[in-house]
């Protein structure tokens, strides 16, 4: 018997719904960006901020990196590069100042203030790298420390430019405020990752049910 012609577009359709959602699924597939920077709330850090700061620049694309390690691994190279960034921007602005004041007590002041918040950038870039190599190695302890601590150069550099009279975003670059959005992100995912690792290592160590009962006061240390 051949088959009628609404079985043949019910065969139809149903091929049609099968494929339009297997595409969907592949299009919308969650990468591992989109697992890690859902998950940074609580950091208060957005998934949209995350993505932005992970994904702006194209010589180190983010979809390239398929595991949070790697994107940890990237946001910390970000980081060294956008305070590398800084530092340049502060030396050219600093040269542009200098060479249009007039010599007078504000004037050397802002130039101070600008050199002060110069020689926070030069001195925490050695820092980043650490920390770079180090999350690399995935040892992200002793690297948040760092990139928690570089956060407040963003910080540091506006309350040494901005009281002496200096406008801020025109003598004090705006790549000093992408830097501390940078530094909060990643801050944010490395210690995401060591609050998981920390939640891990306490579960693999927990004592299988009753043997936390099993206590020998003959083998407890003196106190």
């Amino acid at each position: 018997m051949a088959p009628s012609a609404s079985m043949f577009l019910a065969i139809l359709f149903l091929l049609f719904v099968a494929i339009t959602h297997g595409s969907y699924g592949a299009i919308h597939k969650k990468t591992a960006l989109d697992g890690l920077c859902e998950t940074l709330g609580s950091y208060y850090v957005t998934p949209e901020r995350c993505v932005s700061a992970l994904c702006y620049n194209q010589l180190m694309p983010c979809n390239t990196a398929h595991n949070v390690p790697a994107l940890a691994a990237l946001a910390t190279n970000l980081t060294v590069f956008n305070a590398t960034i800084t530092r340049d921007r502060i030396k050219a602005a600093i040269s542009s100042f200098v060479a249009m004041y007039n010599s007078t007590a504000a004037d050397e002041e802002a130039e101070e203030a600008m050199l002060s918040c110069l020689d926070l950038y030069t001195g925490i870039i050695p820092c980043l790298k650490w920390a770079a190599h180090s999350v690399a190695a995935g040892h992200y302890h002793g690297a948040r420390e760092v990139i928690n601590a570089t956060f407040f150069v963003t910080i540091g550099c506006e309350d040494m430019v901005e009281p002496v009279g200096i406008l801020h975003g025109q003598v004090l670059p705006k790549e000093n405020d992408g830097f501390g959005n940078m530094a909060r992100v990643t801050c944010a995912i490395i210690a995401s990752i060591h609050l998981f690792s920390f939640a891990l290592l306490v579960s693999k160590s927990k004592p299988s049910p009753g043997e936390e009962y099993n206590y020998d006061p003959t083998k407890a240390n003196d106190a």
